[in-house]
């Protein structure tokens, strides 16, 4: 075991014991108040019983009247001391005066401690606690009345505190040894609290395990995809400043604790919640992957653990990547058709067949090459380059000509974000154009000024299908997207003649 585990152990142990120890002690403290004053309780109320039974005696009543003393009287008195081993049994005239005592020399003198007055006075009986000629004692006084209910004398019953000390200490060995006891098992007790305790803790420390939570915490906050975990109810109970920006665009402003995560994305409800699955969401033209992960603790179902992921910047990646590919492969071509072409020309040249010459020339500038030609030339961007070859493809394969007239060159820019909002608006609007089948005779240019490029598109279009186009233009122009790349939009319809302008930020690298 290591040395730092050992001290956090110890340390444990040291502070449930002392937390035992001081209970145990306090109780202890406790309960031997309480017993002393049981035992006190006890010897009082044993001394004016044993009064009170002697005052019916007829013995004492009659030496009393007489206020005389003789051999019978001491006798049983001393018979009723050793019976229940009193240090004393006085009995007294109304003036005080001694009738019996231990000490004979003591009768007929007067009782010393003037704790008797109250009793001869009064007619009652009375605890005290007072030194006389037998040390300090615990006294009981009880009247002695006669038949008319005067008051002819008492009697003094006494127990010397040393003898009660004595009695209580027996009790208090007794409580000493049980907390002896206790202090053992607790010693073994809190061993076992702190050795379990530390597992808890992961055998770290307070400081460690603040440093850990705050290290999980910073993480948690930080991290860019949402994190969220949830009950087995599937509600959000737990949630990071990421995953919460990603809710509220999706619900607004609506409370986001609570909330079912399977209301919020559909898709979740199609998995299986005892599995770890993945799933596609897109809204609003953003495009989410969705991991869900089940919690389980003691192979009972706790909720799940779901990270959202936004894989739209993922995705544009590709597409450049795609678009670099295309644009890459069309040069590799291009320089290789271009040597092939010279030996071609060269050749034909040299044996002197022009018309065979006139026809391959009117053969290699078809269309499609010379597309590919212009944009490799006049487009410095290999992202843009590469995406409008593949968009003339795919107008070809709508049966489209998409022929794209570029002035002045369209320099690079190393600013990823402008290149890929240039993108996406530009096939949202192609998309539009393919979708309400306005590509006839289409007239398309582009140009770079300073900071922007200018996307024109011209064409005729079927008269009858002009509120569709309306419809989708106005969508088109409140696109969310032009409103973060601060570009504009405008459109004209008239006499079936459509025009569309796009004007975007591009920053020349």
């Amino acid at each position: 075991m290591k040395i730092k585990n050992v001290t956090l152990w110890i340390r444990l142990t040291s502070l449930i014991f002392l937390v035992i120890s001081l209970s145990v002690g306090y109780l202890a403290f406790q309960l031997n108040n309480h017993f002393y004053q049981l035992e006190q309780k006890k010897q009082e109320e044993n001394l004016i019983a044993i009064g009170r039974s002697l005052t019916h005696n007829q013995l004492i009543i009659t030496q009393l009247e007489r206020e005389e003393t003789n051999t019978m009287l001491q006798a049983l008195t001393k018979s009723v001391e050793k019976d229940f081993n009193l240090s004393f049994i006085v009995v007294m005239t109304p003036n005080s005066i001694r009738l019996t005592h231990p000490n004979k020399s003591e009768i007929n003198q007067k009782f010393q401690g003037g704790d008797e007055k109250y009793t001869l006075q009064s007619g009652k009986t009375y605890i005290s606690t007072a030194k006389g000629t037998m040390g300090t004692s615990l006294r009981g006084f009880v009247p002695v009345k006669n038949q008319d209910g005067e008051v002819i004398g008492a009697i003094a019953m006494g127990l010397n505190l040393k003898r009660i000390h004595q009695q209580y200490q027996q009790i208090q060995n007794l409580v000493i040894i049980n907390m002896i006891i206790c202090l053992i098992f607790s010693i073994i007790i809190a061993s076992a609290v702190a050795f379990s305790l530390k597992k808890g803790m992961l055998d770290m420390n307070r400081s460690e395990i603040k440093l850990l939570d705050e290290k999980y915490q910073a993480m948690f906050e930080n991290v860019s995809n949402a994190i969220i975990l949830t009950d087995h109810h599937d509600q959000i109970q737990l949630i990071n400043p990421a995953g919460e920006k990603i809710i509220q665009k999706i619900l607004g402003n609506a409370e986001i604790h609570q909330q079912r995560l399977s209301d919020i994305f559909p898709v979740i409800k199609q998995t299986n919640p005892i599995k770890s699955s993945q799933n596609y969401f897109q809204d609003a033209d953003t495009d989410y992957l969705i991991s869900t992960t089940p919690l389980k603790i003691n192979q009972k179902n706790n909720g799940s653990l779901v990270i959202i992921q936004n894989i739209s910047e993922m995705k544009a990646l590709l597409g450049q990547l795609n678009n670099t590919t295309t644009y890459t492969s069309a040069l590799q071509v291009q320089t290789h058709d271009f040597l092939n072409k010279m030996h071609v020309i060269y050749g034909l040249t040299d044996a002197e067949e022009y018309q065979k010459l006139r026809a391959y020339l009117s053969e290699i500038l078809e269309a499609d090459q010379e597309f590919i030609g212009r944009i490799t030339y006049l487009v410095h961007n290999p992202v843009i380059a590469g995406f409008l070859i593949q968009e003339r493809t795919r107008f070809i394969d709508q049966k489209a000509n998409l022929m794209i007239e570029i002035y002045p060159d369209i320099p690079n820019s190393a600013d990823f974000i402008q290149t890929q909002n240039w993108i996406q608006l530009i096939t949202k609007i192609h998309q539009f154009i393919l979708e309400h089948n306005i590509f006839d005779n289409l007239q398309v240019s582009m140009s770079y000024d300073q900071k922007s490029i200018e996307s024109h598109y011209q064409t005729y279009y079927e008269p009858i299908n002009e509120d569709a186009i309306t419809n989708a233009l106005m969508s088109l122009s409140t696109d969310y997207l032009l409103t973060i790349s601060k570009s504009v939009i405008s459109y004209s319809i008239k006499d079936g003649w459509f025009e569309l302008s796009l004007i975007t930020p591009y920053q020349e690298d």
